[in-house]
């Protein structure tokens, strides 16, 4: 098997040494390498609470990606939104943003977020809690699965902004 290191030849090579295998070769049906592009980004919208700005500020964030700008403006709007892009592309601020300026804007809005596998709910609560804390204000969030103390439940329910599952 491929004991290559990083980088874009190696990966060539794996891609090759897959291809000519009798078991992997097969099962290829396309291979295509796109080019590399600009990034496309957009202002953080002025309507964004600037506690939520100051947040994104301090994680090093002053621009969005033109999907993120879309997909929080689709969701000031009231309108249903889907994000299908690559992994470490952004996807968590689509929904994170919202979510949170809803709160800061009204202190009783609620959100459950679902994922397939404990380890991403635990991903992404350090991902908002993060920016809940560089934001400086206060928001209950809280994973809530099969390890949550029972006498911990209700409380999380009833006062959790944000309750994660799997």
């Amino acid at each position: 098997m491929f004991r290559g290191g990083g980088g874009m030849s190696h990966l060539s090579d794996l891609i090759k040494e897959w291809k000519a295998s009798k078991d992997i070769g097969p099962c290829f049906t396309a291979d295509e390498t796109l080019p590399p592009r600009e990034a496309d980004l957009r202002p953080v919208p002025d309507w964004l609470d600037g506690r939520l700005k100051a947040g994104l500020a301090k994680l090093g964030i002053r621009q969005l990606y033109s999907h993120q700008a879309e997909a929080i403006e689709a969701a000031r709007e009231r309108r249903n939104v889907v994000v299908v892009t690559p992994t470490a592309s952004g996807k968590t601020l689509t929904y994170n943003l919202p979510v949170l300026q809803a709160i800061l804007d009204d202190p009783e809005s609620r959100a459950l977020y679902i994922f397939p596998t404990k380890a991403l709910t635990q991903d992404q609560y350090a991902q908002v809690h993060q920016l809940i804390d560089d934001m400086d204000v206060e928001v209950a969030t809280h994973p809530y699965d099969g390890d949550t103390p029972a006498d911990a439940r209700t409380a999380i329910r009833e006062r959790g902004h944000i309750v994660l599952t799997k």
